[in-house]
């Protein structure tokens, strides 16, 4: 392997796919490091960490990753698609500077810092409470994990709908463990 850190994998697949001003997914990236260097043994949420940290225009990256924000050369455009810094026009760069927050995917990132804080892989599945289905963002059967992404936005007085929508999956997920996974019943 010519590159041996994750900066180095991260650094050549932009540089690649990045090349006629294109912008990519960062997908795209982990794809294009586990083709060309398949015994690279960094997991996907580091490369993706990279490319958040390796990001002009995401602030957090200063505090969070201060080595990688030195070096940063990819703007962040949102919902995962990045590009090279050095190809943003100059009346692009003031639209992109810095991403709106509904271009943040509030599932992708609560899966990504679950996973990590519990050490497991989480998926989207249904399971079977009391013979009716539900879907879950967050779930292991294996472990007996249950969760589920909800991501609202306030304006103005207390938004009770929401807080019912929220208690009705904490109601879920709790007897969701006794009656799915308790009883290995997934679908």
């Amino acid at each position: 392997m010519s590159a041996e850190t994750t900066y180095e994998l991260v650094k050549e697949a932009c540089y690649v796919l990045g090349k006629d001003r294109r912008a990519f997914h960062y997908s795209e990236v982990i794809k294009y490091i586990r083709t060309y260097y398949p015994e690279c043994k960094y997991k996907n949420n580091t490369i993706y960490l990279h490319l958040r940290g390796l990001s002009k225009n995401i602030e957090s990256s200063k505090k969070h990753h201060p080595s990688l924000y030195r070096r940063a050369f990819l703007l962040y455009l949102g919902r995962g698609y990045f590009k090279l810094a050095e190809h943003v026009k100059a009346g692009e760069k003031e639209a992109i500077e810095k991403p709106h927050i509904e271009s943040l995917d509030p599932e992708a990132i609560a899966k990504e810092v679950m996973e990590k804080f519990l050490g497991v892989k989480l998926e989207k599945k249904r399971l079977n409470i009391f013979g009716k289905y539900k879907e879950f963002d967050l779930v292991n059967i294996e472990k007996g994990i249950v969760g589920d992404v909800k991501y609202f936005k306030f304006k103005g007085s207390t938004p009770s709908a929401e807080f019912s929508n929220i208690s009705e999956y904490i109601w879920l997920m709790e007897n969701s463990k006794n009656q799915a996974i308790g009883n290995g019943e997934n679908s």
